[in-house]
């Protein structure tokens, strides 16, 4: 194999890694969020997620995910009372979907080198 292939081969795994090292910090950060947020039930509203804290406080917020969902009268919330604006919605897209797409494309990336590797050294 020439020096092209193997400098091909170094960035798939390189590449690899950082995607599953980006997956795992946003594992990470998810499960943080289930095990130190506050809950509360909200609604999606014109794209909005709004929801009520629990000192009474009405907090209204918005973002790429949200504005793509369907009204909905009922939506469990996860969010820091000392960070609301931060607040997530308790599905499995918003809390795991990010992290396991970059943990496939990790697995992926890494697959192709070592198959690659195996290929090579027959």
């Amino acid at each position: 194999m020439d020096k092209r292939g193997i400098l091909i081969v170094v960035i798939f795994i390189v590449i690899g890694i950082l995607f599953g090292v980006i997956g795992f910090m946003s594992y990470s950060s998810s499960n943080s969020v289930l095990k130190s947020y506050d809950k509360t039930n909200g609604v999606i509203e014109n794209g909005n997620l709004v929801f009520t804290m629990s000192d009474g406080q009405e907090i209204s917020k918005t973002s790429f995910y949200i504005s793509m969902l369907k009204d909905r009268k009922n939506v469990e919330v996860l969010y820091d009372i000392h960070e609301p604006l931060n607040a997530k919605i308790n599905s499995f897209f918003s809390l795991w979907l990010f992290s396991i797409l970059m943990f496939v494309i990790s697995l992926v990336l890494i697959i192709i080198a070592v198959s690659v590797i195996i290929k090579i050294l027959k």
